[in-house]
């Protein structure tokens, strides 16, 4: 394991700068609306979904093993956070996510550190694959409200999932033709040509359209309607280690399910690329930006 992984940028050839400068752009677009969308599904304010997307991606990308894997939240962590922190009532969730981001980002680095990578190996990947299968079907149902603009239900996926059909008749139609096209052309788009960065140009257009027409004075909603989303750096913040015991199993399960799909995506990468990996240096990498999203405002 390397204590300085990064300084291998020195043999990066010239041919591959634009291409990753391009790559980077596309993750920095993507990022926007994906650390949005995480952050809402983990019930947090939106903000706190692009936080993570910034000082701990540039951490995670310092001290990483594998070129190609990007540092930030994902659905599968993002609805485990959320789960456990309604099963949390009596904290206050911001204050606890920051508090998981360290108490994870610790057990990682702790993991690489004692090169625990193997272990890894054992873990079934079916019972990995149907977490996140399962994750996936949760958030979509979660999502419906948000998609029709109605009252959604809490608990139960079938509560969920009932509620949600008790108030269809209040559906916003605007609002479903707006996320049935954005969802199609994206669609349609990769179906066209996987190079085309379907998401960005779809939030750009929908972006322009929405503001050309005034779909907010129409009775859209927007992200500043969920939640202000403020300007300049992200804060400081220091996390309260009083409540880690009433969060501790759900740091546990959350560094287990992100040391396996962070894992999981650079073994399938370097397979691809022929990029040497060094698992254990990635759990570190993976470790330190998780801290550092702790320490500025992420989760």
């Amino acid at each position: 394991m390397s204590a300085l992984p990064f300084l291998d940028l020195r043999g990066i050839r010239r041919a591959d700068v634009a291409n990753d400068a391009l790559s980077g752009l596309t993750v920095t677009f993507m990022s926007i609306p994906q650390g949005v969308a995480y952050a809402m599904i983990a019930g947090l304010p939106p903000v706190m979904g692009l936080y993570a997307a910034c000082i701990p991606a540039i951490v995670g990308a310092v001290f990483r093993s594998s070129r190609h894997v990007i540092t930030g939240p994902s659905n599968a962590l993002s609805l485990l956070v959320g789960e456990g922190l309604a099963a949390q009532a009596g904290l206050d969730p911001i204050g606890t996510a920051l508090l998981l981001a360290l108490l994870i980002g610790g057990m990682q680095v702790a993991a690489g550190v004692l090169r625990l990578g193997v272990l890894v190996d054992y873990i079934s990947l079916p019972v990995v694959l149907g977490y996140i299968t399962g994750a996936g079907v949760l958030i979509g149902v979660g999502q419906l409200p948000n998609l029709t603009q109605t009252a959604g239900g809490s608990g139960h996926i079938i509560n969920k999932f009932g509620v949600w059909g008790s108030h269809l008749q209040e559906a916003n139609l605007m609002a479903i033709a707006v996320g049935a096209a954005t969802a199609a052309f994206i669609v349609i788009l990769r179906k066209i040509d996987k190079r085309i960065p379907g998401p960005i140009l779809v939030l750009v257009i929908a972006t322009v359209v929405s503001w050309l027409m005034g779909l907010r004075e129409m009775g859209m909603a927007t992200i500043a309607d969920q939640a202000p989303v403020p300007t300049g750096l992200p804060p400081l913040t220091v996390p309260d280690l009083d409540g880690w015991s009433a969060v501790l199993s759900l740091a546990v399960a959350g560094t287990v399910l992100s040391l396996v799909e962070s894992s999981s995506v650079a073994r399938a990468v370097s397979a691809k690329t022929g990029q040497r990996l060094a698992v254990s240096t990635e759990f570190v990498g993976q470790g330190l930006a998780n801290v550092a999203a702790a320490f500025t405002g992420g989760y």
